[in-house]
């Protein structure tokens, strides 16, 4: 009989805004800085949006883009930027490339915006990432489904976003998790083609649900 796993223990945590002493008023500096800045620092633009209070929807999906329309008014960066997405990146060095292809780029078709100057910075910043016990744990696939049902918002960013980043596999934790459970395959292959990038943090915890729930099975099998 196959030894079950150590049950899977669910954390919360909080994003703690540090700066990187880079600041931008053009869009010239801000690709020179964007060369400079600490990959943590691509990470908190693109991702820390979703645990940040705010105010309404933004128009644009990370920093730059929504920095590019509301200081230096180009609508037409705002839009490249806000089209890039993370997921589509193996790393932050890959990402960071195409941002910097994308301002190049740009700087080349409108001379202009060599000097237009910000009224408001940009501010990179990074993120330390203070990591809690959840309160909560699964010792069953079926378990873990009914845990997400009721864990906080951070807990779905630490444990499917930001393990992309710290695992070596590049996977999420329920996933990694789960691999030692018996017929999970398919489960694990629907969470692979999750993009979080495309959803809001409640929206990921529905499709995060439906993917687990076709393959539960009575007592969680392992």
């Amino acid at each position: 009989m196959i030894p079950s796993p150590e049950p899977f223990k669910i954390r919360s945590c909080e994003l703690l805004p540090l700066s990187t002493g880079l600041r931008s008023q053009t869009l010239e500096e801000l690709a020179n800085h964007l060369q400079a800045a600490p990959p943590s620092s691509l990470h908190y633009h693109f991702w820390g949006r979703l645990l940040r209070p705010q105010i309404g929807e933004s128009e644009y999906g990370n920093d730059f883009a929504s920095w590019s329309e509301s200081e230096l008014h180009d609508r037409t960066l705002a839009e490249r930027l806000s089209a890039v997405n993370p997921s589509d990146h193996a790393d932050l060095e890959s990402l960071r490339e195409e941002i910097l292809s994308l301002i190049e780029e740009r700087l080349d078709e409108a001379e202009r915006l060599r000097w237009v100057r910000a009224e408001r910075p940009f501010f990179f910043s990074r993120a330390q990432m203070l990591v809690f016990d959840g309160g909560l744990a699964a010792s069953t696939p079926e378990e873990l489904r009914l845990r997400l049902d009721e864990t906080e918002r951070s807990s779905i960013f630490y444990h499917f976003i930001d393990a992309r980043r710290r695992t070596e596999s590049h996977d999420d934790d329920f996933s990694c998790w789960l691999r030692a459970f018996e017929g999970t395959e398919e489960t694990i292959r629907r969470l692979r083609f999750l993009d979080p990038y495309l959803l809001s943090l409640e929206e990921l915890r529905l499709a995060l649900l439906e993917a687990l729930a076709p393959d539960m099975k009575e007592g969680g099998e392992a």
